[in-house]
């Protein structure tokens, strides 16, 4: 509807720019401008359709400018590798592991939750807290067995809009026999 308001007004202002074209050189030649019936009609319509041309005013007060996109991305996350919570090297002893990423959204972080998923399969939910830096601890089971036990974790964060995104890291607990790497 706007639009064709619009375009009536650019219409109605083009014909009455001309009808006050042709006005003024008649006043100006100095010959008299004879106005008919008909026209002296259409120049009261014209005047009125000036009136209200300068109402119409672009439709409706907006910018003019395209609303900006909805936001339908999620929260960018870096993680850091899982450490042990003490600063110690990850061995078969397990222990406190720490879960650490920083998180960030133009609308801001309303939530950051991991989910470990244990080497039986059973899932621990572990909160992470902070303000752009989160970090979150957890368990992970003594290992005394052949092979190293693996520990799968998603890390989710959801921004204030409710968008979603998720990171993935791995955990291995190795066996006795193996030497502790370098601490993390």
């Amino acid at each position: 509807m706007v639009k064709h308001v619009q375009v009536i007004c650019l219409c109605v202002s083009n014909t009455a720019v001309l009808f006050a074209e042709q006005y003024y050189w008649a006043i100006n030649l100095g010959e008299k401008l004879r106005m008919s019936r008909c026209n002296a009609s259409v120049f009261v319509i014209v005047v009125i359709l000036i009136s209200l041309i300068v109402g119409c005013g672009g439709g409706g007060g907006g910018t003019g400018s395209t609303p900006p996109p909805a936001d339908t991305t999620g929260p960018s996350i870096t993680t850091e590798p899982v450490s042990k919570a003490n600063g110690t090297a990850i061995d078969f002893i397990g222990g406190q592991m720490k879960i650490a990423a920083n998180v960030a959204d133009d609308s801001g972080v309303k939530a950051v939750i991991a989910i470990v998923t244990k080497p039986d399969s059973t899932k621990l939910p572990v909160t992470m807290s902070g303000s752009g830096a989160y970090s979150g601890t957890f368990d992970a089971d003594l290992n005394l067995g052949d092979t190293g036990k693996e520990y799968k974790i998603v890390i989710t964060a959801t921004d204030d809009l409710n968008n979603v995104s998720t990171s993935n890291l791995t955990l291995t607990i190795p066996p006795p026999d193996t030497p502790p790497g370098p601490p993390g």
